[in-house]
């Protein structure tokens, strides 16, 4: 039987998409096993692959929070480019398009990182604020 160390490193590696087979390898631990741990640790795994996409999203700024202070900034110089200009200007149409396109976008951002408690439990938990996760 293998220790805790080595579950948690095959939940880790797994939750970034590496293969059984390689994962095998660099553990030292059959691919038999390692199908075996999925199927007791789903939850856990889950969990993992949850978090690591999280945190790719936030890498490039493609999470929630990212997309919806880059769409703020944008609406902000929209909004305080057409307050500059004369109401009369065709172009001041074309503004108050963007404001309306961007302000819209930012009302459709949803919450997509989500956790369980368990594998029983059918209630997925919304993430915790952005303070809470980098306490984790």
């Amino acid at each position: 039987m293998k220790d805790q160390q080595t579950k948690e490193a095959f939940i880790q590696l797994r939750s970034t998409g590496q293969s059984f087979e390689k994962i095998a390898t660099t553990l030292g631990v059959s691919k038999q096993t390692l199908i075996s741990w999925s199927r007791v640790h789903r939850v856990e795994l889950e969990n993992a692959k949850a978090i690591s996409r999280d945190a790719q999203l936030r890498r490039f700024e493609l999470h929630e929070q990212g997309r919806i202070e880059l769409l703020g900034e944008v609406l902000k110089k929209i909004k305080d480019e057409a307050l500059s200009r004369d109401l009369s200007s065709i172009e001041t149409d074309r503004l108050f398009d963007l404001i309306l396109k961007v302000s819209k976008s930012a009302a459709t951002i949803e919450t997509a990182l989500v956790l369980r408690k368990s594998e029983e439990d059918s209630n997925w938990l919304p993430c915790p604020p952005k303070e809470i996760i980098w306490e984790v």
